[in-house]
């Protein structure tokens, strides 16, 4: 994402914001995912803000969004392998914890 996303936008992106929050379990209330960057939706970036040790500030800018990208992934979602830079993510944490646990 090349643009901050803040309280008072509206737009596709903002949609996309509400999905991802939505399927980690946040809940948006009445509005969903519904466009519109209100004072649920800040609140519940902030919520993710603060879960994932970002600093909390209800934007989504660079680092938000990438975290909410990695969080969005599970294990089995993609196919993990060796790369430079390594991935990143929520389903290469587990699998890494997994492994560990062997």
């Amino acid at each position: 994402m090349e643009q901050t996303i803040k309280k008072n936008d509206r737009g596709e992106e903002v949609v996309d914001i509400q999905r991802r929050l939505i399927a980690l379990g946040f809940d948006l209330g009445k509005s969903a995912a519904d466009g519109v960057f209100g004072e649920q939706t800040e609140t519940i970036v902030k919520a993710f803000q603060q879960k994932r040790g970002l600093i909390v500030d209800g934007v989504v800018g660079e680092e938000t969004w990438r975290e909410l990208v990695e969080a969005s992934y599970r294990l089995g979602d993609r196919a993990l392998y060796y790369r430079y830079p390594p991935l990143r993510g929520d389903d290469v944490r587990e699998l890494q914890m997994s492994l560990n646990s062997l």
